[in-house]
């Protein structure tokens, strides 16, 4: 993969993300799903599908670890620059260098992961979470669930320390 691909494909990536973000933080789904209710149009479907929350964050959570798979293809092309420069910079850890080569569709399906795991945590602590989204509700779910997805799609071992110092600070 030449240096191009991953810079483009993470901007495009960026771009998409916030547009996505848009439309399920300003578009009401409700109206759309109630079409579709009546009769199936392609419109309303394609539009409740964008705007609904838990298809919205999906598509997010998606998008968010794709654009961190991109991140660590050019965090690891410059460690290489820099090593091959003779600069002593340290390298990535092996199993962190793993996850840093592989293509970003791969972080797009452990972001995937991340959608599920947030799914099934809403449904376990309310019953009809997605009844009626406020902005900021909406706003705060999809922040989240997306700087997880994008963690998850750049490093997974960095998701493990932040677990495994969340559980030190709860131990003191």
């Amino acid at each position: 993969m030449n240096k191009r691909t991953p810079i483009i494909a993470g901007i495009a990536a960026l771009l998409c993300w916030f547009f996505i973000f848009g439309l399920g933080l300003f578009i009401a789904s409700k109206p759309y799903r109630d079409q579709l209710l009546l009769s199936f149009q392609w419109k309303a479907f394609l539009v409740s599908l964008m705007t609904y929350t838990p298809t919205n964050i999906a598509a997010l959570c998606l998008i968010a670890a794709f654009a961190g798979g991109c991140a660590s293809q050019l965090i690891l092309a410059a460690s290489r620059k820099d090593s091959e420069a003779g600069e002593n910079r340290e390298a990535p850890a092996p199993d962190t260098q793993i996850y840093m080569q592989e293509n970003p569709v791969s972080s797009m399906l452990r972001g995937f992961v991340v959608y599920i795991a947030f799914l099934a945590g809403v449904y376990i602590t309310a019953n009809a979470p997605f009844a009626e989204p406020t902005q900021e509700q909406y706003a705060r779910a999809a922040g989240t669930v997306s700087l997880l997805a994008f963690i998850v799609g750049y490093d997974p071992t960095v998701f493990r320390r932040l677990i495994s110092l969340g559980a030190k600070l709860k131990g003191n």
